[in-house]
């Protein structure tokens, strides 16, 4: 196909590709659910090691996330060129750089290095007022996939943040962010937990069957109180989807 025509053509061209060029070509096949000819990968990766030290935030986070949804692990050393250039431009990131690289490195089962997540958490807690809904479920995510509490002040800004923006929670977002803070053994304050209840009744209808128990898993285990109409409409959504 002409997906693949253009990887083979990328081969002969990858030495001479920019840091941004490397992440939207690995965007893209990621995104149109392809994965590169053989041998596209590796001479991409050759490449990016090389120039890793102009990438900038978005050109990190892009790449990472790539990798993660095509299902690839990158190479050592591509993990290691990219930790050692993402601890200078966290700086520069956006919450949304923030949360696709974490999310990132937590499907792949990989931790970045304590330098880089003190370096990240240090930019997330001066921009968390900036942060979606789906930036704060995927980071809390992110944490709790890779067995990791967020430092000091970190969760306080994404609850203020989360208070604000919960009422624009996709189903998905509710379920994650209830299930991090339940698996984190930490109880969301009282704002968090009314903004997300209130959500849940109107996104409730749009669960599958797995959503709908993790859910109750996780009240129970923060032992938040459910009022009965919501229950209710959480055992109905069960009964049907099952």
């Amino acid at each position: 196909g002409v997906v693949q025509a253009l990887g083979a053509q990328l081969w002969v061209v990858a030495g001479e590709c920019k840091p941004q060029e490397i992440a939207n070509t690995l965007w893209a096949f990621a995104t149109l659910g392809e994965r590169p000819v053989a041998g596209v990968l590796g001479a991409l990766e050759e490449r990016l090691v090389l120039v890793a030290g102009e990438c900038k935030a978005q050109d990190i986070a892009n790449t990472l996330w790539a990798y993660a949804t095509m299902g690839e692990r990158p190479g050592a050393e591509v993990v290691r060129a990219l930790e050692g250039r993402l601890r200078a431009v966290a700086g520069e990131s956006s919450t949304q750089h923030i949360a696709n690289t974490l999310w990132a490195f937590a499907t792949l089962g990989e931790r970045p290095g304590t330098r880089v997540v003190e370096a990240l958490e240090g930019r997330l807690r001066v921009v968390a007022g900036d942060c979606s809904s789906q930036a704060i479920a995927n980071t809390l995510w992110a944490y709790t996939t890779m067995g990791e509490r967020p430092g000091s002040g970190v969760l306080r800004a994404l609850e203020e943040r989360l208070v604000v923006v919960a009422g624009e929670c996709k189903p998905q977002e509710v379920v994650n962010i209830l299930w991090a803070y339940a698996t984190l053994g930490e109880r969301p304050r009282s704002g968090v937990v009314d903004g997300l209840k209130e959500r849940l009744q109107a996104v409730t209808g749009d669960m599958n069957a797995k959503d709908v128990h993790t859910l109750l898993w996780s009240f129970q285990t923060l032992s938040i109180d459910l009022a009965t109409n919501v229950r209710a409409a959480l055992q109905r959504r069960c009964d049907v989807v099952e």
